[in-house]
């Protein structure tokens, strides 16, 4: 009986040790599977210029012509395209011969080829033919005829038309007009309010074309967060949805500059108010531009600089040229007082004052796609954020990179490189030994 029950014993622990081997077995397939497909995906294909994937899909260039490829490198489009943007929900324009349309995922063309698009709002898209404007949806349909002498995007489902008259109102997503057109000028809706004017005052409608503010004032801003700006007498303030005066409208000039905050002029004099009125920062400038990346370019006897949006100076006020960040660098410039003809000389700053790359080329641009252009002894070169020269030519004149390739001059004459140099469009205007792709 004890030797049965012993042989049991073994039996079931050969079973569960046979199980759990199996399970193993097939834990690791199932692994090293899940490794394969985590895999990243190889593009073998040598192309000009490749952009960043959107929906799984990104833009290529090779001789100047654009199409797209999936994350495999199959090419869903011929590379047919003089311009493309990249996709977006589900869609992608691509213009041929000046005219431009939409594909899809599968590089199919869903509409008809038109001189200008917009990006879809409110899944419509402005269309432009011939100097008239409508609308289509994303199967391309023509939700309007191409009739209107202009137009505005969608906005919370409604677009502002105007007729040959030059008189605006409103249309919905099926292409009926709800609002009348018989406005001199109108805003597209926010906040489900619309600004329109008539004779020559500015006021505010509902969805329905009910006045909920009259048209009494010279001009006013769309609201936003509840508020607008608006202006009587060459003076401005700020209201709210009720038409109550929010902040007195005494103001020389006035503009949004971030989420909470206005920039408004008093006595020629700029400064910082918040939408209640209250002073973030006194009125002391002579200029304040709109805040970027955090930061506002300031500016205060004749030198530039940046604050942040308590007024804590970030960039000294001391440069006489300041650019807006661009991938983190900003171009400075300064008067050279060694030079006998006081050139400006042009160097790079971080966001925390830093003056990375020291002011000594005779021009600069921003950065763009890790390259920025600056001028020396005449000529334009390409240099890093390390101040290294990336592409080993100097040219006449230069412009910045965009989706890999950049305008160039040389010998007077104009094309295109990459980020190696070598040539890529109009390289029948380069010099014969200039390098190429092909």
């Amino acid at each position: 009986m004890d030797k049965l029950l012993i042989i049991n014993k073994i039996k079931y622990l050969l079973f569960y040790a046979l199980l759990l081997i199996a399970a193993m077995s097939y834990g690791q397939g199932f692994l090293k599977e899940e490794k394969v497909k985590s895999e990243p995906l190889k593009i073998t294909k040598q192309y000009d210029a490749t952009g960043s994937f959107y929906e799984n899909l990104a833009w290529v260039t090779l001789n100047g012509k654009y199409g797209f490829i999936d994350k495999t490198g199959k090419e869903i489009t011929s590379l047919e395209y003089d311009d493309v943007r990249s996709f977006e929900e589900g869609v992608a324009k691509v213009n041929f011969n000046n005219k431009w349309c939409f594909i899809n995922t599968t590089g199919k063309e869903i509409s008809s080829l038109y001189d200008e698009l917009s990006d879809f709002s409110c899944n419509l898209s402005k269309v432009k033919l011939n100097n008239k404007y409508g609308f289509i949806n994303k199967t391309g349909k023509e939700i309007t005829s191409i009739r209107y002498y202009d137009a505005l995007d969608f906005s919370e489902n409604f677009a502002a038309v105007a007729l040959n008259n030059d008189k605006w109102g409103f249309i919905d997503k099926t292409g009926e007009v709800i609002i009348p057109i018989k406005y001199d000028d109108v805003n597209s809706f926010s906040e489900d309010l619309a600004a329109v004017k008539l004779n020559d005052k500015w006021g505010f409608i509902d969805k329905t074309g009910e006045v909920i503010i009259p048209t009494k004032y010279d001009n006013v801003t769309v609201f936003s967060e509840g508020f607008a700006m608006v202006n009587l007498n060459n003076k401005w303030g700020i209201i709210n949805k009720t038409d109550k005066i929010i902040t007195l409208i005494k103001y020389d000039d006035i503009f949004g500059i971030s989420k909470n905050l206005v920039a408004a002029k008093l006595n020629d004099k700029w400064g910082i108010i918040n939408k209640i009125g209250e002073v973030v920062v006194p009125f002391e400038y002579e200029n304040i531009d709109f805040f970027k990346e955090g930061l506002a370019k300031i500016k205060l006897n004749g030198n530039l600089g940046f604050i942040d949006k308590t007024g804590k100076k970030i960039i000294p006020i001391k440069y006489f040229t300041l650019y807006d960040f661009s991938e983190g660098l900003a171009v400075i410039g300064n008067i050279d007082l060694s030079s006998i003809v006081l050139d400006e000389k042009y160097g790079f700053v971080d966001k925390i004052g830093n003056e990375i790359i020291p002011m000594k080329y005779n021009g600069a641009m921003s950065f763009s796609e890790g390259l920025a252009g600056v001028k020396k002894n005449y000529k334009w070169i390409f240099i890093n954020k390390m101040n290294k020269k990336a592409i080993p030519f100097e040219y006449d004149d230069i412009y910045s990179f965009s989706k890999g390739i950049a305008k160039v001059k040389l010998n007077g004459r104009w094309f295109y490189i990459n980020k190696k140099g070598e040539c890529v469009k109009d390289c029948r205007y380069a010099p014969s030994n200039y390098p190429r792709t092909n």
